[in-house]
């Protein structure tokens, strides 16, 4: 019995020997794969610190570029409220002009009325009085003005109204 005994704890203690010794196995295998991680860690730790500097790096030149583009942002609406306060006053001139317009197109409309009613005979007339009063040269001269006929430089001259020496400017009539 006591060999039996004996031999029953000796075979006990053969497989936890067995055991003891491939637990020994795997944590000596389990300190490589862990000695191995170490290694892999610190290559990608180094890896990792470039590319946190490379990272460091364009956040600061992306910091830049966005305050280069709030610069740009900021100059551009003053630029808009520029153009839109140049395209109000623009507007209210364009307005003003328009019933300018409005009331001078009947004017102009009458104007050139009467000028179609002048014929080449009448200015021939005209041309031939010696003494024409000064008014009706001025007057003369706006209606080559409409007619968009070419003038002489204005020049200061003397002229004769009413029979008074006055001084004033040349006229297109000696043309």
């Amino acid at each position: 019995m006591y060999k039996k005994n004996y031999s029953k704890e000796y075979q006990k203690i053969d497989v936890e020997e067995v055991n003891v010794r491939n637990g020994l196995e795997k944590l000596a295998e389990a300190g490589e794969q862990i000695r191995k991680l170490k290694e892999v860690i610190a290559e990608k730790s180094k890896d990792l610190g470039i590319k946190n500097e490379k990272l460091n790096e364009l956040k600061k030149v992306i910091e830049v570029e966005a305050a280069n583009a709030s610069e740009v942002k900021r100059v551009c609406e003053i630029d808009k409220a520029k153009c839109e306060e140049t395209a109000r006053v623009v507007n209210i001139d364009k307005e003003i002009c328009q019933r300018e317009m409005e009331a001078a197109i009947p004017i102009l409309k009458e104007a050139t009325a009467a000028l179609d009613k002048i014929k080449g005979a009448d200015i021939s007339e005209m041309k031939g009085y010696k003494d024409m009063d000064h008014i009706l040269r001025v007057t003369f001269d706006c209606v080559a003005i409409i007619l968009q006929k070419p003038l002489i430089d204005y020049k200061p001259a003397t002229l004769t109204i009413k029979k008074e020496q006055v001084d004033g400017i040349s006229t297109s009539w000696e043309q």
